[in-house]
């Protein structure tokens, strides 16, 4: 999945974000991807071509779109980057899932600790208002 949706955005802004980061940290398995970049549908939709996968809006609301690749068992979130990583990241709930890594491959961005958070248990909101 990485992989793809790195050949799809390449020379494009775009983060892996939310559980997909945790999951990665956590040793486990990523059987879904969460991508913040600047053009969800056109993204998804070329993503969707090249993995033999289906597109379609996952809210309206938000610019949201999902790919469903592989049956059912893996997903592409594309999610629209808006006002920058660090806006993205300070609406997200918890602190463990407001870390970034670029799709290119990189250091991860992680303003709130989320990485200590995680390594020590704790569940911590970003703010006192995400919720």
């Amino acid at each position: 999945m990485r992989e793809l949706a790195q050949e799809v955005l390449a020379g494009q802004e775009a983060w892996v974000v939310g559980g997909a980061v945790r999951d990665e940290l956590l040793g486990r398995d990523v059987i879904d991807l969460d991508i913040a970049c600047r053009e969800p549908e056109a993204n998804a939709r070329a993503y969707a071509k090249r993995s033999g996968g289906a597109p379609f809006p996952l809210s309206e609301r938000h610019g949201a779109w999902r790919v469903v690749t592989d049956g059912i068992d893996e997903t592409v979130d594309f999610t629209p980057l808006g006002d920058g990583i660090d806006a993205d990241l300070a609406s997200r709930d918890f602190t463990f899932n407001a870390i970034a890594v670029p799709v290119g491959g990189g250091d991860p961005h992680d303003p709130y600790g989320g990485r200590a958070d995680l390594a020590a248990g704790i569940v911590r909101a970003v703010s006192d208002t995400v919720f």
